[in-house]
């Protein structure tokens, strides 16, 4: 009986939240500007979506903090191109995995006529529920039956998967968030090399406005401590490490070349006095909070931009 009427009690809480409240907070989160389109909540925290109730455009936001992507002309612009870009740099990007969906805009961006299989890698199902909510942006990528799009940890993944891909490409990921600092250490690179097929090539996006200066050489010294040959690329505030076990080749009126920064060499020796990411000195993930009143800001992407200006040099990667 006891077990009875305090279930009859739960539900009426319910009844009273839903009729009389915003339950779960949502559209008081939102603000009076946005209304809520998409509420999903599971272990791996909230993801939302919100809608601009006076242009229509929308923002897709993890646990009410972090804004994922959204549909506004010019995130779409540059989503777009930095899942192209990394494609673009490949002779023969038939077979390619990606590692992180947001809105999916990046990954339609990717999935170029040359390429035959993408796999896509998301740990959020909120997340790949959401993508659906931007199919005109992302031109419904979910739907091409090249795409597979599998709800796993993506370190767990790479590390268990015994295909070879041609390309990989992890997307823009928060520094800060826990965890996060793992799929940037020595081991982890390490593992997608191996899982690169001949003459294959790894991308790894970073947000200029989301990492410390100190932890962007850090970064920088573990990629080019595994990748033979890395360069770096700079679509606006966002940087692009690249490397494999080849130089790449180009024409010299390729338009990727607009976005070139540096090659291999010039990287080394930037980076030469940073640590060592790895998985027993996790370096990026303790530090980067820790300057946290910068993290976001037009003041960080600046600082960075202008060390990475200062040994920028013409294409020889």
């Amino acid at each position: 009986m006891r077990a009875r009427a305090l279930a009859g009690a739960v539900a009426a809480v319910c009844v009273l939240l839903g009729l009389f409240g915003d339950a779960t907070y949502r559209q008081a989160a939102a603000g009076d500007a946005y209304r809520v389109v998409f509420h999903y909540e599971d272990g791996a925290g909230v993801t939302e979506v919100y809608e601009d109730v006076r242009t229509g455009e929308r923002r897709l936001m993890s646990s009410r903090l972090r804004q994922e992507g959204g549909d506004a002309p010019e995130q779409v612009y540059n989503e777009r191109l930095q899942g192209r870009l990394p494609v673009t740099l490949h002779e023969r990007p038939k077979n390619v995995l990606v590692v992180g969906l947001g809105t999916g805009v990046s990954l339609s961006g990717a999935l170029t006529d040359e390429v035959e299989s993408l796999t896509c890698v998301d740990i959020s199902a909120g997340v790949i529920r959401a993508a659906r909510l931007f199919g005109e942006a992302n031109r419904h990528v979910l739907d091409d039956p090249r795409v597979r799009i599998v709800e796993q940890d993506g370190r767990n993944f790479i590390k268990l998967t015994d295909e070879r891909y041609d390309l990989i490409v992890q997307e823009l990921f928060f520094p800060y968030r826990s965890g996060v600092g793992s799929l940037y250490t020595r081991e982890h690179f390490a593992r997608c090399r191996s899982r690169l097929a001949p003459g294959g090539r790894f991308g790894q996006w970073i947000s200029l406005s989301q990492i410390g200066t100190n932890e962007l050489r850090s970064l920088t010294r573990t990629f080019t401590d595994v990748f033979e040959h890395t360069s770096a690329w700079l679509v606006g505030a966002y940087l692009l490490l690249i490397g494999g076990d080849q130089p790449i080749q180009f024409e010299t009126d390729h338009e990727a070349l607009a976005y070139f920064v540096a090659g291999h060499q010039p990287l080394r020796d930037w980076s030469a006095a940073a640590p060592i990411n790895s998985e027993d000195n996790l370096a990026i993930e303790h530090a980067v909070p820790l300057a946290f009143r910068s993290l976001n800001t037009t003041e960080l992407a600046i600082q960075n931009l202008r060390e990475l200006v200062a040994i920028e040099q013409p294409i020889t990667v």
